[in-house]
């Protein structure tokens, strides 16, 4: 076993010394789904939560965040406020279909989705795909807060400052992150945030060890995940629609074949990195996010953790997107990705049938020279460090 204990930064390490006398006297109250549904009500004074089904999931993530996470008060307080985020979300997105029933009737244009394992180059993909003229993504200030729906060019200043303000709070508790994976308000970021509404979220583990959630999820119908997924994009379009979405996000591995069920014309880039680098850089990602939220971790485990959910699902989304025709299906090698990012936006689209021009030619360029890589300081790890072996991991695909 080898034990890591997190240092955070300065502002989380206090925080949970003062906080932590509270636990220490038995005065820390455990995650209830009463209380925050109750107070979600309260804070929106609404009460249509959207199918019930999500109840089932939230039950068993709060079982695992109990009994199984030993969070940090902090990690607690992080949790608490994030539940309580995603279900005034649920009551608004509800709020939203309710005043604008044709929103049921409207489609969502067959979005270019990119899936790969974490550190497999999908984010800057997915950052460069989206500057394509008439494409659409959801940037990380309307997935916090989709509702009201986004206008044209025309960010919500308010949810802007928001999520600086709460990107600011995270780089100050968790120092060593953003070298790992830098967010930024403005720009495209995950589906992540938008699965996590239904409380289906493989990449909920990043906070914390959660078994027995990560066990449930093995076995999930992920169509009706993926079918409150596409009532998201309903209202996110209602009044920003592009020619098409593209979206991303490593747990469309794990849900891809409610994904293709759900969205059955959306074109797929899937992204390839040997695992024997990957396993390793997302371990260290993992370990960042826990600086804020668990006290210590077994580093041997949280390498087993990473490979129990991302192996089974590599391997299962592999087989799906065989069957793919090829016009639906592109694959792109992180390899090639970095060494020459035009170009292999340029094939992707060619083999999406989508269109490329010099506008959007000389915009990427423009993105690249702003955005080098490294430009938040470098990213260090080993595969040993999480008890994991380069020769066993060689064979998953």
């Amino acid at each position: 076993m080898t034990l890591h204990v997190h240092r955070p930064g300065v502002p989380a390490q206090w925080f949970n010394q003062v906080a932590g006398l509270a636990q220490r006297l038995g005065l820390q109250k455990r995650l209830d789904r009463d209380e925050l549904l109750a107070a979600a009500t309260r804070q929106t004074g609404l009460t249509d939560f959207g199918d019930p089904d999500f109840l089932d999931l939230l039950d068993r993530l709060l079982v695992s965040l109990n009994d199984e996470a030993e969070l940090t008060p902090l990690g607690r307080l992080a949790w608490k406020q994030q539940i309580g985020r995603l279900l005034t979300n649920r009551l608004k997105i509800e709020a939203t279909h309710a005043a604008h029933p044709e929103l049921e009737r409207t489609t969502v244009p067959a979005p270019v989705v990119i899936v790969g394992l974490p550190r497999t180059g999908t984010t800057l993909l997915h950052n460069l795909l989206s500057l394509a003229p008439g494409s659409r993504s959801p940037a990380l200030w309307e997935l916090l807060r989709p509702c009201p729906p986004a206008q044209p060019d025309a960010p919500d200043p308010a949810r802007v400052r928001a999520a600086r303000r709460g990107l600011a709070r995270l780089r100050r508790m968790a120092p060593n992150l953003r070298a790992r994976h830098d967010m930024q308000p403005l720009r495209p970021d995950e589906c992540y945030f938008l699965l996590a509404m239904t409380f289906a979220n493989p990449c909920f583990e990043a906070t914390a060890p959660l078994p027995s959630y990560q066990r449930f999820l093995r076995d999930l119908d992920w169509a009706p995940v993926y079918r409150y997924h596409r009532r998201c994009l309903q209202v996110m379009q209602h009044a920003h629609r592009g020619s098409y979405w593209v979206l991303k996000a490593p747990a469309h591995l794990v849900g891809l074949r409610g994904l293709l069920e759900v969205y059955p014309t959306a074109r797929i880039v899937r992204t390839h990195r040997p695992v024997q680098h990957v396993a390793a850089s997302g371990c260290s990602t993992y370990e960042a996010v826990r600086d804020v939220y668990v006290a210590r971790t077994d580093l041997h485990e949280l390498g087993q953790e990473w490979l129990h959910t991302w192996t089974p699902a590599l391997q299962e989304a592999s087989r799906l997107l065989a069957s793919l025709p090829a016009r639906r299906c592109t694959h792109v090698a992180y390899a090639d990705l970095v060494a020459d990012p035009i170009a292999a936006v340029r094939r992707i689209h060619a083999e999406l049938h989508l269109p490329f021009g010099s506008r959007h030619s000389r915009v990427l360029r423009t993105w690249l020279a702003d955005n080098p890589a490294g430009k938040h300081g470098a990213h260090i790890y080993s595969l040993e460090r999480y008890g994991l072996d380069a020769s066993t991991l060689h064979a998953v695909r």
